[in-house]
């Protein structure tokens, strides 16, 4: 039986995005909130631009991307991460908290099917929400889940139960909602290396990795509001990140990362980075 995504930095084969032709702010996180404030409207030109590099960029590190169609009412279908996840046997299609998002699994349920099979789905209970970008993987057979702003308690727990199936033992970590996903607030990118915000992190989260001898390149809560912790790895030891994140960039590079450099600026303001705009549908095993 082929594995189709057993980690966050396997060598990435295929990958699963949507264009923003209709991408605009919406009041659901923080970063998106404090431009709607300043009466900020999307440029779109510019996002679907720097869309366009990204997407570029991902296909030059090898890996195949697949589009799904963008709907006119779903103006945050570009943070395809949020679909859920994908496990060794298959898609784990999650359930969204907001009602302007929650078609976006349907719609995007034919383009995932023709890659990966439908595995599981988190079910349609009351209180039961999980969001793909809450998932990370830490290695192999161990993940963490976020409960914050989006994936609710009930939804952990389904979670866990779920993976339990698979052999991964799922970590449930708490942080403060203000930051919406936990991969806004730590982010795997190579084996055991990690960018994460300390300060918005469980302290017996940060012990364990500490324990483990986990690299982690530290980000500010103020980091994480402008997206700074959001990475996407496309290989262990090769990253995507927003060309303006300097700090982050070099410290990764210190440490023998390699770091693609990308120019993100007006798809960030929405909230959402790199890790959020990506659904891996392949990976290589570690």
């Amino acid at each position: 039986m082929p594995e189709y995504v057993t980690s966050g930095y396997g060598k990435l084969r295929r990958v699963l995005l949507c264009e923003p032709r209709y991408f605009q702010f919406m009041p659901s996180n923080e970063t998106a909130k404090a431009y709607l404030a300043r009466g900020e409207a999307v440029d779109l030109e510019r996002a679907r631009q720097e869309h366009a590099a990204f997407a570029g960029a991902l296909s030059e590190a090898g890996a195949e991307v697949v589009w799904v169609e963008p709907q006119e009412d779903l103006p945050y279908q570009v943070f395809t991460r949020d679909l859920g996840t994908v496990t060794a046997a298959g898609a784990l299609l999650g359930r969204l908290r907001w009602d302007f998002r929650k078609r976006e699994v349907e719609v995007a349920r034919p383009q995932i099917e023709q890659y990966v099979p439908i595995w599981k789905e988190v079910p349609a209970d009351e209180g039961t929400i999980f969001e793909g970008g809450d998932f990370m993987y830490l290695d192999s057979r161990r993940a963490a889940v976020g409960i914050g702003a989006r994936t609710t308690e009930a939804g952990a727990q389904c979670v866990k139960t779920l993976l339990q199936e698979l052999g991964v033992e799922v970590i449930p970590v708490p942080f403060d909602p203000r930051y919406c996903h936990l991969d806004m607030v730590f982010n795997v990118v190579a084996e055991r290396v990690c960018v994460a915000c300390p300060q918005t992190l469980p302290d017996s989260f940060l012990a364990r990795l500490r324990a483990e001898r986990w690299e982690i390149v530290e980000t500010t809560p103020e980091d994480v509001l402008n997206l700074l912790g959001n990475l996407f790895a496309v290989d262990n030891g090769v990253v995507v990140s927003p060309a303006h994140n300097r700090h982050v960039n070099q410290a990764l590079r210190a440490l023998g990362i390699r770091v693609i450099e990308v120019e993100l600026v007006e798809l960030l303001k929405g909230g959402g980075g790199p890790h959020c705009m990506t659904y891996p549908l392949l990976r290589d095993p570690l």
